[in-house]
């Protein structure tokens, strides 16, 4: 389990948070940005969520809590955006799977495909994420199709999963807020 940590706290690290790291500026020429600056609007705290499997006498676990932090990446948006919206997001966190066992994630996620009303922001994309604990394997990556429905302060992520070894297929829905 440890090993899986190691691994999920390196990827996180992995990608530079924004330019200044980027283009490798001595420390000291960077200027510090106010802590209001740093967590902005587009970072979620993210309640775990629900899940509905095509297998509906199979047992699995469908109420999923948990606990993860979505933010923009900077980075991929300067590097990888075709839109010039917030395209990228990233997202780390734990929650209780369908196998009923403790899961560390991180994720991906691009969203190019984005409708504003006044109100509600709906996005489209997919998300790949490495997750602990589900098959015979200590990590799986997965690759799923996703979609965001959003207001001021919450919102939600629902992810169409393909079916693997030891999950069916479902749809998960998780609950996001913002302050």
């Amino acid at each position: 389990m440890h090993k899986t940590v190691l691994l999920l706290a390196l990827m996180l690290g992995f990608l530079p948070l924004d330019d200044a790291s980027a283009q490798n500026v001595p420390i000291e020429n960077v200027q510090e940005t106010p802590l209001e600056k740093k967590v902005d609007d587009s970072t979620w705290l993210i309640l775990g969520g629900v899940s509905r499997h095509t297998c509906r006498n199979c047992g699995f676990r469908e109420d999923n809590p948990g606990l993860a932090v979505q933010w923009r990446s900077d980075w991929l948006n300067n590097k990888f955006s075709y839109t010039g919206n917030d395209e990228w997001r990233m997202s780390a966190g734990a929650y209780i799977n369908s196998n009923n066992r403790n899961s560390l994630y991180v994720a991906a996620l691009w969203q190019p495909l984005e409708y504003k009303s006044e109100d509600v922001t709906l996005k489209t994309g997919v998300q790949v994420a490495i997750i602990s604990n589900y098959l015979k394997q200590a990590i799986t990556p997965t690759f799923v199709p996703a979609i965001s429905v959003e207001t001021k302060h919450v919102g939600a992520d629902i992810f169409l999963v393909p079916k693997f070894p030891s999950v069916s297929a479902a749809v998960l829905l998780s609950f996001k807020v913002r302050f």
